[in-house]
């Protein structure tokens, strides 16, 4: 495999395409007192919130209008729509990777006034292509250190507000279920030979053979399933313990299904997403 010059870091944050973002953000920031990374905000393009699982965040959307999914998206409502993915410099990084034959969108900032009304940069974006499809989008997403929005306040790089959250964490015990982190995303997809080529070109580490398993950084291990559509099924939170998460889950009536390596939380509670412990 060759390697990209400018490699990708790490998931920024994961989006989950959702019917009702407001019960999402009530049931993680306040049954499972989870540190909200973005409060929740209702907006006339669409309701949203973060909240931080340590070394990643998970988004909750919940967009005005569903036009840009396809037609036949609304019986798999809610599901994991989006891995946005830091890198050193978006700019460069799209060029490395087209220059080994990548297919990636340009790059495209988005700017925000500054304390003086002048526009900066926020962000800049790039859809990974060759690794993306319409019900599961991969893009870059780096945040610009001079681009203050909304709540954030503060001039930091995105290393300095993932430490802060990880500290946010840290402080609650990791929630009522005691989160550490995302630890796998589950993805499924029609042809896994054809899948992996993308993923080879731009991980970490080559997968362990035959197993579809890549590292894509801070802890987060992406796995692929042959299934029939082509998107994120699961996703995996390691907890400081399994038994005491499952005890807290069976008194709340959240339990899910569960064995002694894994928890499920109630699907009916997360509208019917597919979210397990492990430990």
């Amino acid at each position: 495999m060759q390697s990209t010059p400018l490699p990708l870091l790490q998931p920024d944050h994961l989006s989950v395409r959702v019917n009702d973002a407001e019960q999402m953000h009530r049931l993680f920031t306040g049954v499972f007192a989870l540190p909200a990374a973005w409060p929740f905000q209702s907006l006339a393009f669409a309701k949203f919130s973060w909240v931080s699982v340590g070394n990643t965040n998970i988004e909750f959307w919940q967009a005005s209008s569903n036009a840009d999914l396809p037609l036949d998206s609304n019986p798999l409502m809610p599901f994991v729509h989006g891995m946005a993915v830091d890198c050193v410099d978006t700019e460069q990084t799209v060029a490395a990777l087209t220059e080994i034959g990548f297919s990636c969108t340009p790059a495209k900032s988005f700017g925000t006034p500054d304390a003086e009304g002048r526009q900066v940069n926020a962000c800049t974006k790039s859809q990974l292509l060759d690794v993306s499809t319409p019900m599961c989008q991969v893009f870059l997403c780096h945040w610009h250190r001079e681009g203050l929005i909304f709540p954030w306040k503060e001039k930091l790089s995105t290393a300095e507000r993932r430490q802060r959250e990880k500290l946010a964490l840290s402080a609650v015990g990791g929630g009522l279920l005691g989160i550490e982190g995302l630890a796998e995303i589950r993805m499924s997809v029609p042809d896994l030979g054809h899948a992996a080529l993308g993923w080879n070109r731009i991980s970490r580490r080559m997968p362990v053979a035959g197993q579809y398993r890549w590292d894509i950084g801070a802890g987060i291990v992406l796995s692929m399933h042959e299934g029939a559509e082509h998107m994120m099924t699961s996703l995996l939170f390691r907890v400081r313990s399994l038994v005491q998460a499952r005890r807290e889950l069976e008194e709340r009536g959240l339990l899910g299904k569960h064995t002694m390596d894994a928890v499920a939380i109630l699907p009916e509670a997360v509208a019917g997403l597919d979210f397990r412990l492990i430990q």
